[in-house]
């Protein structure tokens, strides 16, 4: 996939701790703006603006039915989270399997073809939420494995999206016997993957070693155990 800065979305959600402000929402919305990406903040405090904000992202002109190839918008996550779900404002705990609930509609409308960036403590065990047997999931999830400060994560994935909207890679994947559409899912992973070594190369970040997961992969291994102890 080409990711073009023109078809490039990222919708930001935040939700913060009592209190706390919303310096964290301030510095991604900074980095979109010098790296020319289309965003879009959705501040929630609870479940049901968290219901609202994914309406509202549903409905949006720019977020496509199905497969698209050229266009499929981002969803950067800002909040706290620990490997049970992720934690929203007003203290409320919104488990993993809550959240891919609640992402049911974009998530049959964009076909699991989800981009979630998690700038969350513990955001890669988002990952449980594709341990279903739901046919639709997400496409790829990348957040850092443990406890991580927000000022980190800001600088990690400034170097991801930088990354990810960069020169063309080097690595090309040649294959007479691919489909284009194959061709297309070769390309967005290695671009994905290329980006998330970057994150990884940084000093600050190696302690909390940021992972990715494709959730076609997990859904499969979900299933292959689950049939296999059955």
């Amino acid at each position: 996939m080409n990711f073009k800065k023109r078809t490039f979305h990222v919708h930001l959600i935040e939700s913060n701790a009592p209190g706390e402000p919303f310096a964290e929402g301030e510095a991604f919305a900074a980095i979109f703006k010098i790296l020319k990406i289309e965003a879009h903040r959705h501040r929630v405090e609870d479940e049901n603006d968290l219901i609202q904000a994914f309406e509202k992202i549903k409905e949006d002109p720019d977020t496509p039915a199905g497969n698209h190839r050229y266009v499929l918008p981002w969803f950067h996550f800002a909040l706290h989270a620990d490997a049970d779900g992720i934690l929203l404002s007003r203290k409320k705990r919104i488990l993993w399997k809550r959240l891919f609930e609640l992402l049911g509609p974009l998530r049959e409308k964009l076909e699991g073809n989800l981009m979630i960036c998690m700038s969350a403590c513990y955001g890669f065990y988002g990952y449980k939420m594709a341990q279903t047997e739901e046919r639709y999931t997400y496409y790829t999830l990348i957040g850092p494995r443990k406890d991580i400060l927000w000022q980190d994560s800001v600088l990690a994935y400034h170097v991801f999206y930088n990354k990810l909207l960069g020169r063309k890679s080097e690595k090309h994947v040649k294959s007479a016997n691919k489909s284009p559409t194959r061709m297309v899912h070769l390309r967005r992973a290695t671009r994905i993957k290329e980006a998330v070594d970057a994150m990884n190369r940084l000093g600050l970040s190696e302690a909390y070693r940021f992972g990715h997961t494709n959730g076609y992969q997990v859904r499969r291994e979900f299933l292959e155990k689950n049939k296999s102890n059955s």
